[in-house]
């Protein structure tokens, strides 16, 4: 459809609202995978810059993500830890500045410079929670959720503070 309108502006709304409701579509699809009763991790010994990378790639990023990772590994399910990384990766380039991604080791910080959260992390890892008054549309509400599912049947923890304005 938005291939035969002539109209550039009328075309471009196409092109953005199909895009956004594959990204949705893609989204829910990848919820009710993780969420399904038959859902198993193939779990196995993963360099964490290798989550990183394909993070990096499921984004399209140009730079690479600033991060003190070297040879560190995590025993977990390659693709759905992918869509952790790649969740976190994109929160932290839509709603902040300076991501950098830590391994210590009490586990892997993601943090940015930006706004704290208005709400407890518990209210974003619901699906389809954002907030009201956010600039622009920048998501539907699954990212965290996704993320929070994923780490749950990896028996892992998403936790959030806010200190001297890096989000963590």
């Amino acid at each position: 459809l938005a291939e035969i309108v002539e109209e550039p502006k009328t075309k471009e709304m196409l092109d953005s609202i199909f895009t956004r409701l594959s990204i949705l579509l893609k989204e829910l699809a990848q919820m009710e995978q993780v969420t399904s009763q038959s859902f198993t991790l193939r779990k196995k010994k993963i360099r964490l810059q290798e989550l990183v990378d394909e993070a990096s790639d499921l984004l399209f990023l140009d730079e690479p993500v600033s991060t003190n990772i070297t040879d560190e590994t995590l025993d977990a399910d390659f693709a759905t830890m992918s869509i952790v990384f790649k969740n976190l990766i994109d929160n932290a380039l839509k709603y902040a500045t300076n991501l950098y991604i830590e391994y210590t080791p009490e586990g892997i910080v993601f943090s940015s410079k930006g706004k704290p959260l208005k709400r407890d992390l518990a209210y974003y890892t619901q699906a389809f929670s954002k907030e009201d008054d956010m600039n622009g549309d920048k998501g539907f509400g699954l990212g965290l959720y996704i993320v929070h599912e994923i780490l749950s049947k990896h028996q892992m923890k998403l936790s959030y503070t806010q200190e001297n304005g890096l989000n963590k």
